[in-house]
């Protein structure tokens, strides 16, 4: 808006904060719904960085149904353009769900060139892009402790984004802003439903 513009050219990032606020937190939540990716980056953007403060009402789920695994990739593609320096994907679904297909897509839409491979046994793949994407497959870590061992927080609070297969394995590490991406098989084979919660 204008007066957000205003307070931007003038460097008071707080006050702008305060009047953002104001207006929002008495929405009633069912009221909030996302129709797209962009809505995501929005309610992103205006309730995190750089303002420290955060929607209290989270959970908004978006739910898309994909008939190939190129429908899958630009599902994904559409939510990279979302995604910000610090950002964490955490993706759920059984073995063969597709979500290593997915992640291909956060790294196209990332601007990676290279070729996505899980890294079932480095356990951690880094690309290089717009932003820096950590590819990072948990299939064989016990748990959070053996996770932290091999330093698996400085990349959740790095200058990437991080895209976590079996991410359950570590469900108390991940942070506040985490986005959940859950993975079904559908009614064929080629079928699968994605939920992407916010």
């Amino acid at each position: 808006s204008g007066a957000l513009m205003r307070h931007r050219l003038t460097g008071d990032f707080h006050a702008a904060a305060s009047k953002i606020q104001k207006r929002v937190m008495h929405i009633p939540f069912e009221k909030l719904r996302v129709d797209s990716f962009q809505s995501l980056e929005i309610c992103h953007n205006t309730f995190s960085n750089p303002w420290n403060f955060r929607l209290h009402n989270r959970g908004v789920e978006k739910v898309f149904t994909s008939q190939s695994a190129d429908e899958t990739e630009q599902i994904a593609t559409e939510l990279a353009a979302t995604l910000y320096a610090g950002g964490v994907v955490a993706l759920y679904g059984d073995l063969g769900a597709g979500k290593t297909c997915f992640i291909c897509g956060l790294a196209r839409g990332l601007g990676v060139s290279r070729t996505v491979h899980s890294p079932t046994f480095t356990l951690i793949n880094e690309y290089p892009g717009r932003l820096a994407l950590f590819h990072m497959d948990l299939y064989r870590i016990r748990d959070a402790d053996e996770a932290l061992d091999f330093g698996l927080d400085d990349y959740l609070f790095g200058n990437g984004v991080c895209a976590i297969e079996w991410a359950e394995r570590i469900e108390k590490l991940l942070p506040p802003h985490t986005i959940r991406v859950t993975m079904k098989l559908g009614k064929n084979e080629n079928e699968r439903e994605i939920a992407v919660t916010h």
